[in-house]
């Protein structure tokens, strides 16, 4: 083999093995740009909900169901609350759920503009529970899938293991020689003991 086919075989295996590290470099910057962007999104989130929760929706449904107007300064409260529903990325866990509440709220200040109470009172308590519904699901998808398993099991633990052991226990050894038949000598005191000839005459 002349020596410069050896440098090109050499040339090659050098690109082979190069073109394999670069491969395995953008594969691990991939995964690493996955895991900051899950991370951002979670934060995201959260901002949305800590914001969504601050507009008190069940103040705003109870205050609206003995109102006999439209209570002052509500529309705003509920515009902010749709901003900030609309503008967040939500999951596609969470999407469905987030797009009920957003609509439900455009339609909840449209009554309002109109000055419909009737309409606003029932689109107060649609809201309410719109927000409950992605509040329940959205909660453990922050705090992530094993908060939302821990969540799922708290209420319905079984006993511990020592306390397990504790019911199902046997009696010890020493217990066992406690309830075991009684000794010899025992068994004769008790066989011995019939009536004496003077007692019998």
């Amino acid at each position: 083999m002349t020596s410069f086919r050896k440098l090109w075989l050499l040339a090659i295996v050098a690109v082979a093995v190069l073109a394999l590290g670069l491969t395995a470099c953008n594969d691990d910057d991939a995964e690493a740009d996955a895991d900051t962007d899950a991370r951002l999104q979670r934060v995201e989130v959260l901002a949305a909900m800590n914001k969504l929760d601050a507009s008190e929706f069940h103040a705003i449904d109870d205050d609206f169901q003995v109102a006999s107007e439209i209570p002052e300064f509500t529309s705003s409260t509920i515009k902010n609350a749709l901003l900030v529903s609309s503008s967040t990325e939500w999951p596609e866990e969470l999407a469905e759920l987030a797009e009920t509440l957003n609509t439900t709220m455009e339609d909840f200040i449209a009554a309002m503009e109109a000055d419909d109470l009737q309409a606003s009172k029932g689109l107060a308590t649609d809201t309410h529970d719109a927000y409950h519904d992605l509040e329940h699901d959205a909660w453990p998808w922050i705090g992530g899938e094993e908060h939302a398993e821990e969540d799922g099991h708290d209420n319905e633990a079984e006993g511990s293991p020592e306390a397990t052991e504790d019911d199902d226990t046997e009696k010890s050894p020493e217990a066992t020689d406690d309830d075991a038949e009684e000794s010899p000598e025992a068994t004769e005191d008790d066989e011995g003991e019939e009536e004496s000839p003077e007692a019998t005459q």
